[in-house]
């Protein structure tokens, strides 16, 4: 009992020298959301055949995951072919 002591002491002053020793995994959740999102807006808009514009790239980036229905709702850019 005492060696499992010493040993998880050990571990513990070991891991301190690490950065970011303190971070969990669920600090990182609501970026990794963000980003999802931003990607799962980029395909509906293409695959919907949206026109990739500065204010709806922005507006992606600003609201996260509640820009997907925005990107869903949007009217596609229809192509004139000459």
């Amino acid at each position: 009992m005492d060696t499992l002591i010493l040993r998880l002491q050990l571990f513990r002053a070991t891991m301190g020298f690490l950065p970011y020793a303190g971070v969990k995994m669920s600090t990182y959740m609501p970026a990794l959301i963000w980003v999802l999102s931003n990607i799962t807006c980029l395909i509906i808009a293409k695959r919907r055949g949206l026109k990739n514009t500065a204010f709806r790239a922005t507006s992606v980036v600003m609201l996260g995951p509640f820009a997907i229905p925005f990107v869903l709702a949007a009217k596609s850019q229809k192509l004139v072919r000459i």
